[in-house]
């Protein structure tokens, strides 16, 4: 009998040894993020639970196509498609394509025909470590085109959007 107890003790020990670890561990290196708005439908909606990796960029650098999580100079953060990196040039032309490198963008994610160009109706060059971010629902975000929020630094990029966990249906990896 005592060396059941001890047993299960031993137990229920290494177990809450082993969830604080796990916790711990998530912590560091995921933040829990709550989706406001339908800027990235169809892929994120409105109340949607998500996963952010808050230590990739450390090890390798943002990749056009990331769904990223920025903090914007004010401290609000928002959740956005990476279109364009480093080095290239974004403009929106006046038939609404995304057009980076003088290249029409074809698969971007993007839904529609982007109505309103903002500050991309004129060609801009981004430089070291500038992004330009999308809202997948184009015609209903504030993205790198509105003038309050522009080219994104790479030190506003808090990390990628990689997983839903809500709602539990649609759970799975973002793409």
């Amino acid at each position: 009998m005592k060396r059941n107890l001890q047993n299960w003790l031993s137990t229920g020990i290494f177990l809450v040894i082993v969830l604080a670890i796990a916790y711990t561990i998530i912590n560091i290196i995921m933040q829990k993020t709550v989706i406001e708005g339908d800027s990235m439908s169809p892929v994120l909606d409105d109340g949607d639970v998500v996963f952010t990796n808050i230590v990739t960029y450390n090890f390798n650098p943002p990749q056009i196509g990331d769904v990223v999580l920025i903090e914007l100079k004010d401290g609000t953060r928002i959740v956005k498609r990476i279109v364009a990196d480093q080095g290239k040039y974004v403009k929106i032309d006046s038939f609404g394509r995304l057009i980076v490198n003088d290249n029409v963008v074809q698969n971007d994610h993007g839904v529609g025909i982007i109505m309103e160009p903002g500050i991309a109706h004129e060609s801009i060059h981004l430089g070291p470590e500038e992004y330009f971010v999308l809202g997948d629902n184009r015609n209903h975000s504030k993205d790198s085109r509105d003038p309050k929020i522009g080219v994104i630094k790479r030190s506003q990029l808090v990390g990628k959007v990689f997983y839903r966990i809500q709602p539990f249906e649609k759970m799975g990896a973002i793409e």
